[in-house]
């Protein structure tokens, strides 16, 4: 059933075998699951079925690091959670990204990628998405073979795109029909209290915004409010004095990750169409897909590099070096001394391809422009325990300090991006598709991050699993180190980001917890 908190009296206790809060992907996903159980579960959601101003405000922090999105625009704070506006990217991690690399401190998971694989399958079917490969050879069978790319240096990716499945509208009649789940609407767990000895979750205490507090008595609690919210609870939580909860190491909230978006280049292609019809977005057996370039394996590990996707994507025309040639030489034809004479020549010696083309135009030789595609990075980041989330002095309205980020990027974060653009430049050169032209910020003898960088709004780690609770959060089964009946599920629980989106990792994650909490429940922890 769903119900309004604010209907429910103050000071009600509520009974719950399993209390999950957070109705986003991973909340609505692990509820579904396990509500056809023998146990009752409650399920919180901060707000309603609708965005409200007021409530969303609670999502609001404090950016302490380097340029970031305003943390209340990152999340949404209803029902379905982000994936109100998810655009719907799709695909599971790589085994790579699984395993410890002996360049990327702080990396490897204590699960592998074939252990998830069955749950990823899952996944799939959950956001509407085809079937669960994602192989290019096997979705692009209509577009001209695809070009052979040198192992040592670069492999294909593929998205599939969800249509995109909104979690909180296709899922909302399963629960609002289940009779063995209460989703509570307007309910904000705002603390989490335990036992004496800090080891056990007794109550959990949730408020509505100018409405009645009530307390949840579960036997056991999964958090799944998001990378930054999660952080928040914990650190919030507990006995006074203690540091929050499962923070005995000082790991909650550290090794912050997302996904740096940024363009690194210009492709000058000779033949536009087998290349755009690979790397453009485009419909194969009822499903949108969208094949990119990565590095392999071989390759990052000869490089020292981190995992990186870098898709080929349609650019308006720019004022290029074939203009300003253009536009020198015209002038020049005419008599006249063309304006903007110094940065037309700076142009066109940036781009001496362009000068070549605009001769045989001027010379009655043929030249067919070539087309401009631009490179797009979707990187992913090295984990750095002081990239993190720490709480701030002030508070929302329901008395929650409300969180503080620093997003900090590291050396290599930037020298792989680089080098991934370089090896794809190279294979374009190699395959004789066009020609590559760095952005001017990569092109720099030290670069640094242009000021365009953003981030994917995928907040990953501050839970981080690891089986040692000095590096980590929680165990290979999402349950916090030194607690015995609370959970963590949802992209913080990533101990490194990979490159891909990380809806469909979320959801595979939630359902493999699903299988592991009623032998959680039934032995009372």
């Amino acid at each position: 059933m769903i119900k309004d908190l604010r209907t429910v009296p103050s000071g009600t206790e509520i009974p719950a075998d399993v209390c999950i809060i957070g109705a986003g992907a991973a909340g609505i996903t692990l509820a579904n699951a396990i509500g056809g159980g023998p146990g009752r579960t409650v399920l919180l959601e901060s707000g309603g079925l609708e965005p409200d101003p007021a409530v969303q405000a609670l999502a609001e922090g404090v950016n302490a690091g380097r340029p970031y999105f305003a943390l209340d625009q990152c999340r949404l704070r209803y029902f379905g959670g982000s994936t109100n506006h998810w655009v719907g990217h799709c695909g599971p991690l790589d085994p790579i990204d699984f395993r410890p690399r002996r360049w990327v401190s702080h990396s490897g998971w204590p699960i592998s990628r074939e252990e998830l694989s069955p749950y990823y399958a899952a996944a799939q079917v959950l956001c509407e998405l085809g079937p669960f490969t994602y192989d290019p050879s096997e979705w692009f069978a209509q577009v001209p073979p695809l070009p052979a790319l040198d192992p040592g240096k670069l492999d294909y990716c593929m998205w599939q795109f969800s249509p995109p499945t909104r979690f909180g509208q296709r899922y909302h009649d399963a629960l609002a029909t289940s009779d063995r789940t209460d989703v509570f609407l307007h309910a904000t767990a705002t603390r989490l209290d335990t036992d004496a000895e800090g080891r056990r979750v007794t109550g959990i205490a949730v408020r509505s915004l100018d409405g009645p507090s009530v307390s949840v008595r579960p036997r056991v609690t999964v958090v799944a409010g998001g990378g930054i919210e999660n952080a928040r609870l914990l650190l919030a939580s507990g006995r006074v004095g203690a540091g929050g909860i499962g923070n005995s190491w000082d790991q909650v909230g550290r090794y912050f990750m997302d996904h740096p978006h940024v363009e690194t280049g210009e492709v000058l292609l000779l033949d536009e169409g087998p290349v755009l019809s690979l790397f453009t977005e485009r419909t194969s057996n009822g499903t949108r897909v969208r094949a990119g370039l990565r590095p392999t394996e071989e390759a990052q590990a000869r490089e020292a590099i981190l995992n990186c996707g870098i898709n080929i994507s349609r650019l308006a025309l720019r004022d290029t070096g074939y203009d300003a040639a253009r536009h020198l030489l015209g002038g020049l034809r005419r008599g006249d001394w063309p304006e903007r004479f110094g940065q037309s020549v700076l142009r066109t010696i940036a781009d001496l391809d362009a000068v070549r083309g605009t001769l045989d135009r001027l010379l009655g030789r043929s030249y067919r422009r070539p087309a401009r595609v631009i490179l797009f990075a979707r990187a992913e980041q090295a984990p750095n325990p002081e990239s993190r989330v720490t709480l701030s002095e002030s508070t929302d309205p329901l008395g929650i300090p409300r969180a503080e980020l620093r997003w900090r990027l590291l050396p290599t974060d930037l020298r792989s991006v680089r080098r991934s653009t370089m090896l794809v430049a190279e294979e374009i050169g190699r395959l004789g598709l066009g020609r590559v032209r760095l952005a001017e910020w990569l092109r720099e003898r030290e670069p640094d991050w242009p000021e365009a960088l953003v981030g994917g709004c995928h907040h990953i780690g501050t839970t981080r699993m690891s089986s040692d609770p000095r590096h980590g959060v929680v165990d290979e089964n999402c349950r916090v180190h030194g607690m015995a009946n609370l959970y963590v599920t949802g992209s913080s629980t990533f101990p490194t980001s990979g490159f891909m989106n990380p809806t469909l990792t979320i959801v595979a994650l939630a359902l493999r917890l699903a299988d592991h909490l009623p032998g959680a429940v039934l032995a009372g922890s």
